[in-house]
C-alpha cells in the first residue's frame, strides 16, 4: 500500500519513503507490460479492439482534466478511510494508465500487419540484410566474405531487434515518468498558491 500511495500521490502529498529508493525495476515492468499488450493487440487485434473506444486525442484530454482534478483529491486523501483510500487510488492509476492507452492506441492506428505474412516478411527481412552485409566484403576472398557476410547480417539482425525491443520497452516507461513530473510540478503549485495561501 506504501509503495502505491507513494507512486501515486507523488511526494508533495505522500508520507512514504518512496521517493528516497530507485525504483527503476518497476518502470521497467510497465514498459515491459505495455510492450506485450501491443504485440498482442497486434497479433490478435479482433479480440480486444472492441473496447478500445476512446480516441488518442480524448484520452489526453481526459488525463489534462484528471492531472489538474486529481491533486484536490490528494491533499484530502490521508483524511479518508478505506473505502475512499481505493477510488482515489484507482483514479491515479486511471489516470497513468490514460498515456499508456493513448501512446499504444496511436501506434496501432499507424502499424500495419499481416499476421499471414510475417513468416515470409522476416525471411525476406533476413535475406536482405545478409545481401547486404555479404556486398561490404566482395572484393575478398569469396568463401572468407561470404563467412563475413553472414556474421556481419547476423549481428546487424540481432542489435536491431535488441535496440528495437529496448525502445519499445523504454518509451512506455518514459512516458509514465514524464508524467509524473508534470503532475508532481502541478501537485507544489496547487499546494504553493491554494493550500499553504489558506493555511
Amino acid at each position: 500500500m506504501d509503495f502505491l500511495e507513494g507512486f501515486l500521490l507523488g511526494p508533495v502529498w505522500s508520507d512514504t519513503e518512496y521517493e528516497t529508493r530507485r525504483h527503476t525495476g518497476f518502470f521497467w515492468l510497465i514498459g515491459w507490460l505495455t510492450f506485450f499488450f501491443f504485440t498482442w493487440q497486434i497479433l490478435f487485434p479482433d479480440r480486444m479492439m472492441g473496447w478500445m473506444l476512446l480516441t488518442p486525442s480524448l484520452a489526453v484530454i481526459l488525463f489534462i482534466i484528471l492531472l489538474i482534478g486529481t491533486p484536490f483529491i490528494s491533499r484530502y486523501y490521508y483524511r479518508f478511510n478505506i473505502l475512499y483510500k481505493v477510488p482515489a487510488l484507482l483514479i491515479h492509476t486511471v489516470k497513468y494508465g490514460l498515456v499508456l492507452y493513448a501512446l499504444v492506441v496511436y501506434a496501432l492506428q499507424r502499424v500495419t500487419f499481416d499476421r499471414s505474412k510475417l513468416p515470409d516478411d522476416l525471411l525476406d527481412y533476413i535475406n536482405q540484410t545478409i545481401e547486404s552485409s555479404t556486398g561490404l566484403f566482395s572484393g575478398w576472398d569469396k568463401g572468407l566474405g561470404m563467412l563475413l557476410g553472414i556474421i556481419a547480417g547476423g549481428l546487424r539482425i540481432a542489435l536491431t531487434f535488441i535496440f528495437g525491443l529496448l525502445a519499445l520497452t523504454v518509451l512506455p516507461a518514459l512516458m509514465i515518468f514524464a508524467a509524473r513530473m508534470i503532475q508532481q510540478l502541478i501537485d507544489w503549485l496547487v499546494h504553493r498558491f491554494i493550500y499553504q495561501e489558506q493555511e
